[in-house]
């Protein structure tokens, strides 16, 4: 909004300069000026009651618990395992690594305010759906149909992120494997220049003096 309000009133602070300098003399004239950049226009937002109401017919925040739980789950897993791998030290009892870990969980999970991430939906919400669009979402998802949807949403969530779990894997196997198969190969070359390289060397036998050169100098016997 700040950048909008300034270039509504850049010709403004420039019709004053010109103004206030009218004693000078004429320049010349100066070139032309470029066209002016062109400013996206804000994104359109929605009646928030519309926005709110359609996020409170899908559920949304406790569909963003579900989601979260299993994820908060899993990063103190991983938290777990790098300090048991960082903290080797005979000191560290395991109430130390409970400790740290719960430490650092409430420090990282800080950052994922549920009022926060509302907040963040519901500008997108409010930015990519119109009024009318929200109201037609609420009624839906207040039937019964959409309330099963929004119930059931969850599970179809996790189940897609366990498809894509498995997909990846396979992925990372194939990319291992073909990573592998091309270093492989790679040193195959190499080896197989070396020993190209060293047969035309021999082939060739010891190094002819150019003609006109020199002959080496003998040693001097002392």
């Amino acid at each position: 909004m700040k950048t909008l309000h300034f270039l509504f009133l850049a010709p403004l602070f420039a019709l004053t300069a010109l103004a206030a300098d009218s004693s000078t003399p004429a320049a010349a004239p100066a070139p032309l000026p470029s066209a002016p950049a062109v400013v996206a226009a804000p994104a359109v937002q929605a009646d928030p009651a519309a926005v709110e109401a359609a996020l409170k017919a899908m559920r949304f925040d406790e569909t963003i618990d579900k989601l979260l739980g299993p994820q908060k789950a899993f990063i103190a897993g991983r938290v777990r395992q790098m300090l048991f791998g960082m903290m080797k030290s005979p000191a560290s009892s395991p109430k130390d690594l409970a400790a740290h870990e719960q430490q650092i969980m409430d420090a990282a999970w800080s950052e994922m305010k549920p009022e926060a991430i509302h907040a963040d939906i519901a500008r997108a919400y409010g930015e990519v759906f119109t009024t009318d669009e929200l109201r037609a979402m609420a009624d839906f998802y207040n039937t019964p149909l959409g309330q099963s949807i929004s119930e059931k949403q969850p599970d179809v969530q996790q189940k897609l992120g366990d498809v894509l779990k498995v997909h990846m894997g396979q992925m990372s196997t194939k990319i291992r494997q073909m990573l592998l198969k091309f270093s492989m190969e790679e040193r195959d070359k190499a080896k197989q220049a070396a020993a190209e390289a060293k047969a035309k060397q021999a082939a060739a036998g010891p190094a002819v003096p150019a003609a006109g050169s020199a002959p080496a100098p003998e040693p001097v016997k002392q």
